[in-house]
């Protein structure tokens, strides 16, 4: 059987029955078809690999699939029972197997392939992590993270803040796989008042926008964004070169640079 250390339980092969309590726990199984009821607090979890049912309970939990072998694709509706799928790696339309039943989480870390998630009730955070993934948000105040790859961000109906990589991973870890160059990603500020940040960006941005028309936003040395519903923007560090539309338009310099650049969309 597995064991607790502190606020973070750790599994075994067999098949296990994990309830948490009221703090913020990390839960983490391995083999055996487990049953986890993570209780109350912001956990985390992951079942391992094997078809588990997992429950987060009260708070804003997270599921962790960093460490699953296979992409991933879910539907995640609240408190109503959602199913985790996974995909054949050379084919992402063919389903291999369900990985999990899932409730009650708000939340998802994707695994190094290409993934596909959607939030259908709650204020989810999506983060892909690896690979070129397809993140959306529909209802709710979501936070959509592409991380590395060149990922799809759909912010839906609400007030949402979009995340898509255009840093050049110099800090990349080269023992996993994924692209190693600059990506490139396609954001949608969806309905609303939406601001394009690049505020981080230590090279030039150069965009022009053009209303629900797609346009391109150019960083020097990083990727190529595609980018559309967007009103405002916000640039970086490096001489930006901002030009707005027939709308109202907030177009602002920026400040500021790290040496990992992310573009940082907030749907106000």
């Amino acid at each position: 059987m597995g064991y607790w250390d502190g606020n973070r339980y750790i599994g075994d092969a067999s098949r296990e029955t994990v309830v948490g309590g009221d703090a913020a726990e990390h839960i983490s199984t391995a083999d055996g078809g487990d049953w986890v009821d993570a209780g109350a607090g912001d956990d985390t979890v992951w079942g391992g690999w094997s078809r588990d049912t997992l429950d987060g309970g009260e708070g804003f939990d997270t599921l962790d699939y960093r460490d699953e072998p296979v992409p991933l694709q879910a539907v995640l509706r609240g408190p109503e029972d959602a199913v985790v799928f996974g995909m054949d790696p050379f084919d992402p339309d063919d389903i291999m197997y369900r990985i999990d039943r899932v409730i009650n989480f708000e939340n998802v870390i994707g695994s190094k392939y290409s993934d596909a998630f959607v939030g259908r009730i709650a204020s989810n955070v999506f983060d892909g992590w690896l690979g070129n993934d397809t993140l959306t948000g529909y209802d709710g105040e979501d936070t959509l993270i592409g991380n590395y790859g060149a990922d799809s961000l759909f912010g839906g109906y609400d007030d949402d803040t979009l995340v898509g990589s255009v840093a050049d991973n110099t800090s990349y870890d080269p023992d996993m796989t994924g692209g190693a160059e600059a990506s490139s990603d396609t954001l949608d500020g969806g309905n609303g008042i939406d601001t394009a940040n690049y505020s981080d960006a230590s090279t030039r941005v150069v965009v022009r926008l053009d209303g629900a028309n797609l346009v391109l936003v150019k960083e020097e040395g990083a990727g190529v964004d595609s980018m559309m519903n967007v009103e405002n923007v916000i640039g970086g560090a490096a001489g930006d070169r901002l030009t707005g539309d027939d709308l109202a338009n907030a177009l602002s310099g920026g400040l500021g640079s790290v040496p990992n650049r992310f573009a940082v969309w907030t749907a106000c």
